[in-house]
């Protein structure tokens, strides 16, 4: 009955291939027309494509046999590496070599600089940010079942298809990346999220003051980055003692650098300038303990949500949450937005997206919804890739 019951949901939330909103959405928006990433990742365009620049942080360790990382280790590796995007490809679309069809969408052509000093890597990602246009940066955490190589190329096509002017980072944490390895990925999530608040503290100690960073998680990705955020945002090293003794005594040193501006006081900028939650494979009750959290050190937030997905269709039932509960990336959930809080509902699948679980990264309508979010700045009032619904969901947001 469960899969006879999914069965009838599916073909109830089908649509073809969603139309791509993003000329009009400009022309609407600021009368120009869909432009082309300028960001200082790339490294060269030309009438076949684009090469992007990745800059990586992974907890898994090389294999010199199979030369990529599919380790399970819990060490910090940095390094940088280059993706193709074809230009034949249509917008939003990635693939990855299969045996039937060896030749995907996305491919790393150059493995680059493995190895890299933590350093090397920060100082490399400031001269990047330096050159931007828009000094942004662009953190992408994937999700469950993810290897090294779909994290890569993911954040290259998004980038290129938002489009982003800024620099990206992917984090890598270590999914099993299989099938199987949901538990092990759920606990891996609770037990290795210092490493990225790690990350994310360094990245914004050494960046300059005007320098904006945007956090992007997927499905069981967001269970990490909630992890990580709240021990950012409530990590105390001090007990009325005043932050000179920090300076002065090693004993009294804090956990990572630049504590202080993760506890912004009055008009202080807060650490983050937008956190984006995307298909959350959370239970609504963690994700409401934790956001409050999050909205202390992000100035926005925005939760894409499916009530057609129909992979945390599955998650929910694995989870023991059975009929009586959704995950936080169902719209059924009941969640809704708020302040600094923007909630945007899909409600169909593709063959684009055909579990309702990918959109992020391959509906078009959301790409030039994160651009608009992202670079213009635009609240969700204004943004003509979203609209309001109607009576008596009138304060609910849906995506074109």
């Amino acid at each position: 009955l469960f899969v006879l019951g999914l069965g009838f949901r599916y073909l109830a939330h089908w649509s073809p291939n969603p139309s791509d909103p993003t000329a009009a959405a400009f022309s609407l928006l600021s009368g120009e027309e869909a432009p082309k990433s300028t960001s200082p990742a790339i490294v060269e365009r030309n009438d076949e494509g684009a090469t992007w620049e990745v800059a990586y942080v992974t907890q898994r360790s090389f294999s010199e046999s199979e030369g990529d990382y599919t380790g399970k280790e819990n060490e910090l590796h940095f390094g940088m590496t280059e993706v193709f995007l074809p230009r034949w490809r249509t917008r939003g679309s990635l693939s990855f070599p299969t045996d039937e069809d060896p030749d995907p969408v996305g491919k790393i052509i150059r493995s680059g600089d493995r190895g890299l000093h933590p350093d090397d890597f920060y100082e490399h990602i400031l001269r990047r940010v330096e050159a931007a246009k828009e000094k942004d940066v662009l953190i992408f955490v994937h999700g469950y079942n993810v290897d090294f190589h779909e994290a890569i190329c993911r954040i290259a096509q998004m980038a290129e298809d938002m489009p982003f002017e800024g620099v990206i980072v992917a984090f890598d944490w270590n999914s099993q990346a299989n099938t199987l390895g949901y538990y092990q990925d759920k606990i891996n999530t609770g037990r290795t999220h210092p490493a990225f608040a790690e990350v994310l503290a360094e990245l914004r100690d050494r960046l300059p003051e005007d320098a904006r960073l945007h956090v992007l998680a997927h499905s069981m990705g967001n269970r990490y980055t909630l992890n990580a955020l709240e021990l950012l945002a409530v990590y105390e090293p001090y007990i009325g003692l005043p932050p000179s003794r920090f300076k002065e005594d090693s004993f009294f040193k804090p956990q990572f650098a630049g504590w202080e501006r993760w506890h912004p006081r009055g008009t202080q900028p807060k650490p983050l300038a937008n956190v984006i939650f995307a298909a959350p494979d959370v239970h609504p009750e963690t994700f409401q303990k934790s956001v409050g959290s999050v909205m202390q050190i992000a100035d926005h937030i925005t939760l894409y949500c499916n009530e057609a997905d129909f992979a945390l269709e599955i998650s929910r039932f694995v989870n023991g949450q059975g009929k009586d509960g959704f995950r936080i990336g169902d719209s059924r959930s009941g969640i809704n937005g708020g302040y600094a809080m923007d909630v945007v509902r899909l409600q169909s699948v593709s063959s684009s997206d055909p579990f309702g679980h990918s959109y992020y990264g391959s509906h078009p309508g959301l790409l030039t919804d994160l651009r608009l979010l992202i670079h213009a700045k635009a609240p969700i009032q204004v943004r003509p890739t979203v609209t309001a619904g109607n009576w008596p969901d009138q304060d609910k947001w849906y995506l074109r």
